[in-house]
């Protein structure tokens, strides 16, 4: 594998393939590696889920550098195969029951542009920064479809932390400063998480534990953080409300949460633990 690495790598320079050879050989090469791990899962199942994973970073890596690096595909092209790898990955993590696929999956998700350098700073159109804001979304709703069926609560952590920092490294990158967008970006954000550490004992009705509240206040935390730094310079006077809304937000969920009959009454007390901490700070 390392030796075809070096290969590969010593083609792309020498220009040996072209852009169009790259992406159909990475597809090419994600399609075999997920068949070579769907053959070895019940022979070999630990050795099998690594290929699974790395099978999906390949494809992310192949249609992510046909749209944002070698401009082959259209937006929205793209945004439908990403959608397919992300529900994908989805399956099968669940498929297998396998956290090792969930994560490598997410992973390779989160890494593909930082490895290939779609930033501002890098060159890119105007409209393109707000391509990889979306892409982010994209992951997210998988990690949410995930996060529904099956408490992860690593899994769910790990993509918590990798969508807020790559939110916050795509805005100190972006020379846009849309702030607008920025923040309906950040919400967004905060709302599939918001879902992705409750639903699962919502609509499963399974008590939550300490680290289940702590990813919930950690969910807060980071949104109200990273929309300080967004905002305060320009909307300093309006924080009260901002904290306000968000103490409604979470005095709904908890009532959401106490009229589904049979949800643990723990869902209902740790979103009216965050109304308060919100209210306070109105």
């Amino acid at each position: 594998t390392i030796g075809v690495g070096f290969f590969l790598m010593l083609a792309f320079e020498n220009n040996w393939v072209g852009e169009t050879g790259r992406v159909i050989l990475g597809l090419v090469a994600g399609v075999a590696v997920l068949g070579v791990g769907e053959y070895a899962q019940h022979r070999y199942p630990a050795w099998a889920q690594a290929v699974t994973g790395a099978g999906i970073g390949i494809l992310y890596l192949s249609i992510y550098a046909a749209f944002g690096f070698y401009d082959m595909i259209d937006f929205m092209p793209a945004l439908l195969f990403l959608a397919l790898v992300v529900a994908m990955s989805g399956m099968l993590a669940l498929r297998y029951e396998s956290r090792v696929i969930a994560l490598l999956g997410m992973f390779a998700a989160f890494m593909t542009p930082v490895v290939l350098g779609l930033g501002a700073g890098s060159g890119m159109d105007v409209k393109e920064p707000y391509v990889f804001l979306i892409y982010i979304l994209l992951v997210d709703l998988g990690i949410l479809g995930v996060s529904t069926f099956r408490n992860w609560r690593w899994f769910t952590l790990v993509g918590l932390i990798g969508s807020y920092l790559l939110f916050a490294a795509w805005f100190s990158d972006t020379l846009s400063r849309d702030l607008a967008f920025s923040q309906v970006g950040l919400t967004a954000i905060f709302l599939v998480f918001s879902s992705a550490t409750t639903l699962f004992h919502i609509l499963w009705r399974r008590a939550p534990g300490q680290p289940d509240m702590v990813l919930m206040a950690l969910n807060a935390a980071c949104y109200f953080g990273l929309t300080f730094e967004l905002l305060w310079d320009q909307y300093e006077d309006w924080f009260a409300l901002i904290s306000l809304v968000l103490s409604f937000f979470y005095g709904l969920l908890g009532y959401g949460a106490l009229k589904r009959t049979g949800a643990p009454i723990q869902i209902t007390i740790y979103s009216v633990s965050i109304a308060l901490v919100f209210l306070t700070v109105a």
